[in-house]
């Protein structure tokens, strides 16, 4: 009978392990002995990694700027900073970890641009055909009598959608090589456009609009976002405002003076995305994305999936929904903490349509 001793590790120092066969390097994965087909990265994937290989290490004292929860001026000092994420990593061991705002991932390149699409609008109060329109301010030629950017249309409607709620098909618009701006924002244009017959010729009868800002410290905030329209047409003075300052503090001083208000209940979908991104959020789907509590008739909005905030804070009637796992209906039965009141009153109402008529978007679990 053989006696066999098998090695072992704490007989040798760690240094000997590969000498002794007790420990295997793994290989190179520029030998090639993984198998990664199955996983083989996208074009924006592959755009956005050679971003991040060229990206700057950022140094400790930088990174508490942007995490430290607004105590960046009292973490100076190498101590207290130290003290300060020891607290951090023990003291919330058995909380979870707050969500990840993946658009701080890789900093805005004007080579790409951006990825913009009005998908839908819900409980417009004009019965006759809606034209939507959408450009980015600066320049926001059109609103200026000039002609260096022009408009963008919505495009292929679905037919089956109501006069109320009408949605758009028509995708992601590619908006390259724009120049980066701090205050850029992203404005949508509504129009009832009537035909009339006897004429041969169709006449404007009512209008809407909203914006919503494009980046946040060089990066694209990026999401789906159920945006608040304001009657009228954009003012002039509002949008030379939007040029010099936060979307949120315009639009909210703007509202306090009166000078703009909402178009009670109605709102607008918008998908915006850095360019290598825009995968990340597919088009709408059906039968996933909204539902109202029939059973109680009330004027709750439920969201299929959780809405965040952003951290450049996002006006209160905004709310932009960055995706987690895919939810449905039966999830918000089960959890009524999904509800979410917007605009702190009741907006969004149904205008009477039934439930199958309202909800002819839908957005696989991204509104």
């Amino acid at each position: 009978m053989l006696n066999i001793n098998h090695l072992q590790g704490p007989e040798f120092k760690e240094t000997e392990w590969k000498q002794e066969g007790l420990f295997q390097p793994k290989p190179n994965y520029a030998d090639g002995a993984y198998y990664s087909l199955s996983c083989e990265p996208t074009l924006g994937e592959n755009q956005i990694f050679h971003s991040m290989v060229k990206r700057q290490v950022m140094k400790t004292r930088d990174a508490i700027k942007l995490i430290g929860d607004g105590k960046a001026q009292k973490l100076k000092k190498d101590k207290v900073i130290e003290s300060w994420i020891k607290t951090r990593l023990t003291r919330n061991m058995d909380s979870l970890p707050g969500e990840l705002d993946t658009s701080y991932v890789a900093l805005y390149h004007v080579m790409h641009g951006l990825k913009i699409s009005v998908d839908a609008a819900m409980n417009l109060p004009w019965t006759n055909f809606t034209m939507a329109t959408y450009c980015l301010s600066p320049p926001g030629s059109f609103y200026r009598g000039q002609r260096e950017d022009p408009l963008n249309f919505t495009t292929t409607p679905l037919y089956s959608s109501t006069i109320a709620s009408p949605v758009w098909r028509q995708g992601m618009k590619v908006f390259p090589r724009r120049i980066y701006h701090r205050y850029m924002v992203l404005i949508v244009h509504l129009y009832e456009i009537a035909a009339d017959t006897s004429h041969n010729r169709t006449s404007l009868q009512g209008q809407a609009w909203t914006a919503v800002q494009v980046f946040n410290d060089g990066y694209v905030i990026g999401g789906s976002y159920l945006l608040p329209l304001y009657s009228g047409d954009p003012p002039e003075v509002v949008l030379n405002s939007l040029q010099s300052d936060t979307c949120v503090d315009v639009l909210s001083a703007f509202r306090r003076k009166k000078l703009i208000k909402y178009l009670e209940g109605s709102s607008v979908y918008v998908r915006l995305s850095d360019a290598r991104r825009g995968d990340e959020l597919p088009a709408p789907k059906r039968d996933e994305w909204i539902a109202f509590d029939s059973r109680r008739q009330s004027d709750r909005l439920r969201l299929v999936t959780k809405p965040q905030r952003s951290s450049c804070a996002l006006d209160n009637s905004i709310v932009r929904i960055i995706p987690e796992r895919q939810t449905t209906a039966e999830d918000l039965t089960r959890n009524p903490e999904n509800e979410l009141f917007l605009n702190g009153r009741s907006s969004f109402l149904s205008r009477g349509d039934s439930f199958a008529q309202q909800q002819e978007i839908s957005s696989n679990g991204k509104f």
